[in-house]
């Protein structure tokens, strides 16, 4: 593929941790010591209700910005380090320069080329809209180059539950908590999750 060689490498690790809500467990202070009297969350059994939503940060970061060059080929480096469940990953653009919405229409979509699974690079690589990751997965994917980034576009990394209903903690015919379905999603299903799913990045 044209820029691999030249291409930005970023590598990107995609956590899940229960924290900031009423199923999860408060992170402390800063410069707060951690000790057997401070804490917070000591009881590895259960991280939290498994219906609720997640928490995505990248690399431990909530919501950080990106910037990269306009024509810029980048490879992304992807693992998923969280501890529940599937997730689909998309690059859409952004409503403004925060991200605060994004069109999830193909001609608003950037597309992904996978040239590599689990540390393998593939025989034959594809181009999609969105990366399908469970715990665990890696995945190198390339995007950008000539056409694609533009100087002022503004980008939205965003994560789709899988299959989780946005306005409810439920996974719709598949039940309360989350599970293989017995048919694989549409892609009119998954593009629907990604209208309300949760921001992970922003690149400008």
């Amino acid at each position: 593929l044209d820029g691999i060689a030249q291409a930005r490498e970023r590598i990107m690790v995609f956590s899940t941790p229960p924290i900031g809500n009423d199923e999860g467990f408060v992170p402390l202070k800063d410069g707060e010591v951690c000790s057997d009297a401070t804490l917070t969350f000591d009881s590895f059994e259960t991280l939290g209700s498994t219906a609720a939503s997640q928490l995505n940060v990248l690399n431990g970061v909530r919501q950080p910005r990106m910037v990269t060059a306009p024509g810029q080929v980048e490879r992304w480096r992807i693992v998923h380090a969280g501890f529940l469940d599937e997730v689909f990953l998309g690059v859409f653009r952004g409503t403004d320069g925060d991200c605060s919405g994004w069109s999830v229409t193909d001609q608003d979509t950037l597309k992904l080329t996978h040239i590599g699974r689990d540390g393998l690079i593939l025989p034959q690589t594809f181009e999609d809209d969105y990366v399908f990751m469970s715990p665990g997965y890696r995945v190198e994917a390339m995007l950008g180059g000539e056409g694609a980034l533009a100087d002022g576009d503004t980008y939205c990394l965003v994560a789709a539950r899988f299959l989780q209903d946005p306005n409810k903690a439920d996974f719709g015919p598949f039940g309360a908590q989350p599970m293989a379905p017995p048919v694989p999603p549409t892609v009119e299903q998954i593009l629907t999750q990604f209208e309300t799913a949760d921001l992970v990045a922003i690149l400008n």
